[in-house]
């Protein structure tokens, strides 16, 4: 919201909320949650206009206090959605490692990204968790991220995944 508000917006416009029938699981970015003290937090989300199609993503780092530190975005030519939002988490990480923006919480909305994310951090191998060559070499550069020492909290906006 603090993006919004230094832009004037106030509310976000009916367009933009997420339809609650079709996504009960997803809250509202008006119920976003700063994270704990101590954390930062890392939304990411990435989109493929088509499937495949022109494609992109986004992110924005942001304190206890729900400042915004931080954001990015970039355009990965044609590719699909799940390309996009894996390539918003592997870009996001790597600015919070070379930022030294740790310990993190990282929120999305694509369980299928999370879900992989954190079958990797588990140990296992990435060729083992899809096999979508779209996805593979993103995948092996989210594997070896995830062997840095440092630790990351995986949630789905706002509610604890693992």
């Amino acid at each position: 919201m603090i993006l919004l508000n230094n832009w004037g917006i106030t509310t976000l416009p009916a367009s933009l909320k997420p339809n609650r029938s079709l996504c009960p699981e997803i809250s509202s970015p008006d119920t976003w949650a700063p994270p704990r003290d101590g954390f930062l937090k890392l939304n990411f989300d990435g989109a493929s206009k088509g499937n495949p199609g022109r494609a992109g993503y986004g992110g924005v780092f942001r304190n206890s206090l729900g400042q915004a530190l931080w954001a990015f975005h970039g355009y990965i030519g044609q590719d699909t959605n799940n390309s996009a939002e894996l390539e918003g988490l592997i870009h996001g990480l790597q600015l919070a490692l070379d930022k030294q923006w740790l310990p993190l919480v990282v929120e999305g909305d694509s369980k299928i990204i999370l879900r992989m994310a954190a079958k990797i951090q588990a140990g296992q191998s990435a060729t083992k968790v899809s096999n979508t060559w779209r996805l593979e070499g993103r995948l092996e550069r989210l594997g070896a991220m995830m062997k840095s020492p440092e630790a990351c909290t995986w949630s789905l906006w706002g509610k604890l995944y693992n």
